[in-house]
């Protein structure tokens, strides 16, 4: 279909493979449901197709490079081959009939406008601040939010992971919460929501990390050109906060 596409468009002396392979974009796509938000075209859908791609979009697909639209399905299989080839998989710890299968991850990534990042990263960073205030005010503290009624003491203390024995306990710093992830949903009006929150395990670093090396290898030039925020001084505060905090110091290994 793309070189079908480039070759009536060359016929009319205006090819431009980065212009066409956007336009070709926003023509193929299908529309979301009426109502609801369209993360490719920035907006509220009204079911109908092509609709302009949004800012971010737009550069995307001008960015695809070589072979434009007619190389996805060979880095679909770039992406599942380096997934197997890396050894990534993925299960449910919690279930232990559940079989360990190849971890999947969509060809095309979420792309955020940094307005939006700024909104998120503010937001998360309030919720995990009172997650961490409410188990500093469990176990180190008062307990205020179940003696006013804040949270109900039969949910909190009927937990099977509410630990008992760590009532009183203090651990460096106070901070009880060094990771979490959220999961986020944006409305029709456009605002991103949190709707969950993780805060079990950490393993969502390794999933997070391996994302940014497969996408980054898969779309160079627009990895490049969209100046997609580093991940390594996220990692390089955590580790940093863990040797600040434990008992040898910094100098800890």
């Amino acid at each position: 279909m793309v070189s079908l596409f480039q070759s009536q468009s060359q016929s009319q002396g205006r090819f431009d493979p980065g212009e066409d392979c956007a336009a070709l974009a926003r023509d193929l796509a299908s529309p979301v449901i009426p109502g609801h938000w369209d993360e490719l075209r920035g907006s509220v859908s009204d079911g109908l197709p092509g609709a302009p791609l949004a800012p971010l979009w737009d550069q995307f697909f001008r960015l695809l490079g070589p072979g434009g639209f007619d190389s996805l399905s060979t880095r679909q299989q770039q992406l599942l081959q380096q997934i197997h080839d890396d050894g990534v998989t993925y299960n449910v710890h919690a279930d232990a009939a559940q079989a360990v299968r190849a971890w999947s991850v969509d060809l095309f990534p979420l792309l955020v406008d940094s307005d939006s990042w700024k909104q998120i990263s503010a937001g998360v960073a309030q919720r995990a601040a009172l997650l961490n205030a409410i188990l500093a005010d469990l176990y180190t503290g008062p307990q205020r939010t179940l003696k006013e009624g804040l949270l109900p003491p039969a949910l909190v203390q009927g937990h099977p992971g509410y630990l008992r024995a760590v009532h009183g306990h203090a651990p460096p710093g106070n901070i009880w919460l060094h990771i979490a992830a959220f999961d986020l949903a944006r409305g029709p009006d456009g605002v991103w929501r949190v709707v969950n929150q993780r805060v079990q395990a950490p393993s969502g670093l390794g999933y997070l990390l391996e994302n940014r090396i497969l996408i980054s290898r898969l779309f160079p030039d627009a990895f490049s050109h969209l100046k997609v925020q580093r991940l390594a001084a996220s990692y390089r505060l955590l580790m940093d906060t863990l040797l600040r905090l434990s008992p040898g110091g910094v100098g800890s290994r």
